[in-house]
């Protein structure tokens, strides 16, 4: 499952942010994300390692492209 980051402003309500602001995870982390689950606890710390995963993920298969930064 693909779930959003709707933090830090990355996107108003009912909107979406964009596909690189988004992680893999089950349906229980989209929950807590999208806070409709705050029984769980987790840190920013785990947003970004979740991140930086998918990212590399996304990198393997050739779906994410990083062009060079000047």
């Amino acid at each position: 499952m693909f779930c959003h980051l709707r933090m830090f402003g990355a996107a108003g309500m009912g909107q979406k942010p964009a596909d690189y602001a988004g992680v893999y995870g089950c349906s229980a982390c989209h929950d807590a994300l999208d806070r409709r689950d705050t029984s769980g606890l987790w840190g920013y710390e785990d947003v970004l390692r979740a991140l930086m995963e998918t990212h590399r993920r996304l990198a393997a298969k050739g779906l994410l492209h990083m062009g060079k930064i000047e």
